[in-house]
């Protein structure tokens, strides 16, 4: 059985709320739209989208 780890993060709140809305749409909650990311970045090994400035 894996073990689960707590993080804590700063997000701007106006973008907490976009993202909770669009992801409450999507039938999802933020812990597992993480969670998806976080398996997405360890199988790319690497950001999965590419990064503009």
């Amino acid at each position: 059985m894996s073990k689960e780890s707590v993080i804590s993060v700063e997000i701007d709140e106006d973008l907490l709320k976009s993202v909770q809305s669009i992801l409450d749409d999507l039938g999802l909650d933020l812990d597992t739209a993480i969670t998806m990311y976080f398996k997405k970045v360890n199988a790319c090994q690497g950001i999965p989208f590419d990064l503009k400035l």
